[in-house]
Formats: structure tokens, sequence, C-alpha cells
């Protein structure tokens, strides 16, 4: 069983539909609530440190909106 918030949330992501776009918006939302925690906790003393995970948790955030966005889904309407 997983004893911290991070490896649930992980745990969750991956028994969500698998392959999903409910999987990728479920990851965003994490990760979005991580950024918005880390920004208003700042958990970091140096000053550098914090500003490289702020940078890091905007690029994941960027990365899983964008394959959200682009995420090859079925066609409701067969064309041809």
């Amino acid at each position: 069983m997983p004893t911290t918030p991070v490896a649930h949330c992980i745990l969750m992501s991956l028994r969500l539909g698998v392959s999903s776009v409910v999987q990728l918006w479920f990851v965003t939302t994490t990760g979005l609530v991580f950024l918005v925690l880390f920004l208003a906790l700042s958990p970091y003393r140096d000053e550098a440190a914090g500003r490289i995970q702020i940078v890091a948790l905007v690029q994941l955030e960027f990365t899983y909106v964008t394959a959200a966005l682009f995420f090859d889904r079925q066609p409701e309407v067969p064309q041809g």
C-alpha cells in the first residue's frame, strides 16, 4: 500500500483508464495541485533549488496539457 500522497496519486493514475484522456486530465490536475502547494509552501531554503523545481513542475504541466489536447481520439462520426 502507498504510504505517501504522491505514491497514492501515481497508483491512482495507473489504475485510471489506461491510455485515455481521463488519465491525462487526472495527472494534469494532480500536477497542478502539487504546483500550487509548492508555490504556497516554498519547501526549499535555497532560492535556486526552488526556482529549478518550479520550472520542472511547469514543464510537466505543459507537457501533460499538450498531450491531453493532442490525444489521438477515435472520431465520433466515421469519415469517408
